[in-house]
């Protein structure tokens, strides 16, 4: 059986940045560090007061990552796609001679 973290707030919550990468996104690195903090506080012994906190820094860190998760990710157009509206000109054909003529400019 495996033995319990002395620190199981702290434990959870670095798994839990692990598993989602918040721990990675830099516009989150308040609450990501509000976090941990609280985790201490409460695996150190914290009363009722940083629990609340804790729970709702908690709330603040699934709304960010239910807004990530929800918001489109937006791909980078690729400049050797063509776009939806541009259709390729069409290869003519090697033995199109009316192609041939008017690629050159040659009437009747």
């Amino acid at each position: 059986m495996a033995k319990a973290s002395p620190r199981p707030h702290r434990a959870a919550l670095t798994r839990m940045l692990r598993a989602t990468g918040l721990a990675h996104v830099p516009e989150e690195a308040p609450l990501v560090e509000l976090l941990r903090s609280l985790a201490d506080e409460l695996d150190n012994g914290g009363g009722s007061r940083p629990r609340i906190e804790y729970r709702n820094a908690l709330r603040d860190a699934r709304a960010v990552l239910n807004s990530t998760v929800r918001s489109p990710v937006r791909k980078a157009p690729d400049v050797s796609e063509p776009e939806m509206d541009e259709k390729p000109d069409p290869e003519p054909k090697p033995n199109d001679l009316a192609a041939f003529k008017q690629r050159k400019g040659i009437s009747a």
